[in-house]
């Protein structure tokens, strides 16, 4: 004869997949309810960069976010769910604190990267990617180099303003931004205007998360 299985029996398995979920909840809730109008500021975080970048990941992170705080509300009620639903939500919500957690220590201890910047006597013509450009032939000088903090992959600010003089006359000269070493640069833009040899340009202040310059 079979033995008996009690009536509300939970499968090892899905009673581990349900607790962990309960706990990474309970780790990104006060994080994803978080109201920049709240007088209560989220655990751990006092910096006003730290703020920006919680509101950047509930924006980006919504329907995510939405997607294990539904799951959670499945369990906590006692609803029914397939175990497939609850471990896809479960490894969602793992990411979702990575993500939060990676990008708040890069704030706390930014990485400092090295970078060139480079006036050329024309830009990229409008039928070619910046790959398919000879940035070296076009080059006029040196090229300026300059520290910034790094933000992830692709986000970058210099610390300080990067400012270059024209070592000859140029009608309608371009600007380049890479890194030490490689050919193709990761900003590209027009000056907009002639310069005078001597005459000196800053790299451009942008609202962008890549490429962005201190004020100060």
């Amino acid at each position: 004869m079979a033995p008996e299985v009690p009536i509300f029996a939970v499968d090892p398995d899905r009673a581990q997949i349900e607790a962990e979920l309960l706990r990474v909840w309970n780790q990104l809730e006060a994080y994803a309810d978080w109201k920049p109008t709240s007088h209560r500021l989220p655990p751990g975080m006092t910096l006003p960069a730290e703020h920006e970048v919680l509101q950047l990941w509930q924006n980006l992170f919504a329907e995510e976010i939405d997607v294990v705080r539904r799951s959670r509300n499945t369990i906590v009620h006692g609803l029914t769910a397939p175990d497939e639903q609850l471990q896809g939500a479960l490894d969602v919500g793992k990411r979702l604190w990575e993500l939060l957690e990676d990008r708040v220590n890069e704030i706390r201890e930014p990485k400092v990267t090295e970078w060139l910047f480079q006036l050329h006597r024309s830009g990229r013509p409008w039928d070619k990617r910046a790959d398919e450009v000879d940035w070296a032939a076009s080059a006029v000088g040196e090229p300026v180099k300059f520290t910034a903090l790094q933000f992830g992959v692709s986000g970058w600010q210099a610390r300080t303003p990067v400012v270059i003089a024209a070592a000859e006359n140029l009608d309608n000269p371009a600007w380049t931004v890479s890194r030490p070493g490689d050919a193709t640069p990761v900003m590209t833009g027009l000056v907009g205007r002639p310069l005078q040899r001597g005459e000196e340009f800053a790299l451009p202040i942008t609202d962008a998360v890549v490429g962005n310059v201190s004020r100060i």
